[in-house]
């Protein structure tokens, strides 16, 4: 009997560790947790945990009123919300998983060839539909980046919100010129960070890699950042510097973005005839 319960712990320990392997973590911290995990009938799916015993009352009302409304999208260039559950103020959202990977590991497997400047194009048009779609229903500061933004199998955009309103991260290849003259959030910074991921799509890199050790060397580097390449058209480099700059009211909205890449596509299919 006592080799029965020896084993039985053994075999508990060991589903343990498998479980845990079969979780490919994306956040891990004491607030929100997102995870890639493989569920019985339903394949794999991402999951969303955030621990609302961390936050304020004023944090986990505003909390769960966003996270609510985005479990209602229902765009084909955003991650769909399967299940949605509020139990012992934890939330609980089971989403779909995008079987193509994300942006980040795609541009990592392509670093020596590069992308085609239609695919790029392509891809930045659903992007800029999903942020559209998400901006009209009052949801900004998204926190866009090449490994939240997911590819299908067909290899059409998904985008995945994995940010909540406390927890926002600023690492400094994506810091905006908001948050370094510590300036009110808005659409804007989702545009500066669509220039971001623009940038890694043509040059396969981050941009102000070198980094700057406060805020005047940070804003210098995104001054002077190189964002030629010889293998695309300038209109779409002049695009990157436009979503970049550090006034934001110079920027695009996101239709004028639309219009450019359009206008882009359209050039494409002409020369190709």
């Amino acid at each position: 009997m006592e080799n029965a319960n020896i084993n039985l712990k053994e075999n508990e320990k060991e589903n343990k560790k498998e479980n845990e392997k079969e979780k490919e973590k994306i956040i891990d911290d004491e607030i929100i947790k997102v995870y890639i995990d493989e569920q019985k009938n339903k394949g794999k799916c991402i999951i969303k945990e955030i621990n609302l015993l961390k936050l304020n009352e004023k944090e986990k009302n505003m909390v769960l009123n966003e996270e609510f409304i985005i479990s209602q999208f229902k765009h084909s260039n955003i991650i769909k919300c399967n299940e949605f559950h509020l139990n012992n103020n934890k939330i609980n959202i089971i989403m779909e998983y995008p079987e193509g990977g994300n942006l980040l590991n795609k541009i990592n497997e392509n670093n020596n060839k590069g992308f085609e400047e239609e695919q790029i194009i392509e891809w930045l048009i659903e992007i800029c539909e999903g942020i559209k779609y998400i901006h009209r229903n009052n949801i900004f500061d998204l926190n866009l980046k090449s490994s939240n933004i997911f590819l299908t199998k067909d290899n059409h955009i998904k985008i995945g919100n994995f940010k909540i309103i406390k927890k926002l991260n600023n690492e400094y290849e994506k810091i905006s010129t908001q948050i370094i003259k510590n300036e009110t959030y808005d659409f804007e910074n989702d545009i500066w960070n669509l220039g971001i991921i623009l940038y890694e799509l043509t040059q396969l890199k981050h941009p102000f890699h070198h980094n700057g050790n406060n805020n005047e060397e940070i804003k210098n580097n995104i001054k002077y950042e190189d964002f030629s390449n010889k293998n695309y058209s300038d209109k779409l480099l002049s695009l990157i510097k436009i979503l970049l700059k550090n006034n934001s009211n110079e920027r695009l909205d996101i239709n004028q973005i639309l219009f450019k890449c359009y206008s882009i596509l359209f050039k494409i299919n002409s020369e190709s005839k």
